[in-house]
């Protein structure tokens, strides 16, 4: 059924896409940013894992990308749960601009609990 991703890249994206939302939940405080550290981006000094996360997104090529948003898909149930319909979700997922695919997976709060999930519905079929 995946024929772009392996089971070690989702992994590691479920592992940084929960570390980034364990750390963006603790994050209520006001953060004062020592001058040693003035050069790094505030991205890269208050978000880490979300750099790494998006570090990691980035890399990937377009059908990996569009495996992972349809994976997600099938996770949230947007579209049933039905593994039948992963071809076509993938195509759909596939004809996203990929730019706005990116942001769109770094923006998804609870992406390691959807991918998780939507390899739960997608294992009777690999």
């Amino acid at each position: 059924m995946l024929k772009n991703l392996t089971m070690d890249k989702i992994s590691d994206i479920c592992d940084l896409a929960d570390e980034m939302m364990r750390s963006e939940s603790q994050k209520t405080e006001m953060i004062t940013i020592p001058s040693e550290m003035a050069d790094k981006s505030v991205n890269q000094i208050l978000y880490g894992e979300k750099s790494a996360l998006t570090a990691i997104i980035s890399s990937l090529n377009k059908a990996e990308i569009a495996e992972l948003v349809a994976l997600m898909w099938i996770g949230r149930g947007d579209f049933g749960r039905d593994p039948a319909q992963f071809k076509k979700i993938f195509a759909d997922a596939h004809n996203r601009d990929l730019n706005l695919s990116l942001i769109y997976l770094l923006e998804e709060l609870k992406l390691g609990e959807h991918l998780r999930n939507g390899l739960q519905h997608l294992k009777p079929c690999m």
